[in-house]
């Protein structure tokens, strides 16, 4: 039920700036990328706590999450950016990224 509500949220932000697929998409990538984000917290949330004793850890801790998330974002902004009818253009080089 919380992943229906967090993505319908998101596709209905993505459509707020326009009723075309790109933003519909954009909002999926969005409400996952929450869903994930909030699955993972609960899960990881004690054991990431115990490890992180020292500054040192916590600073890297944060950093790699900061990291994660700008980058995410970053990509999900590909849909946002391009034309809809680019999205087997964004796609294609959203896959390309790993080789």
């Amino acid at each position: 039920m919380i992943l229906i509500l967090q993505v319908s949220t998101m596709v209905l932000i993505g459509l707020w700036h326009g009723v075309v697929l790109n933003f519909v998409i954009w909002g999926v990538w969005h409400g996952m990328g929450l869903f994930i984000h909030n699955r993972w917290r609960e899960y990881m949330g004690s054991r990431f706590s115990a490890w992180a004793i020292s500054p040192l850890r916590k600073n890297i801790l944060a950093g790699s999450g900061i990291f994660l998330t700008f980058h995410y974002v970053v990509l999900g902004w590909v849909f946002f950016a391009l034309p809809a009818s680019q999205i087997p253009t964004a796609v294609k080089m959203l896959l390309g990224l790993g080789s």
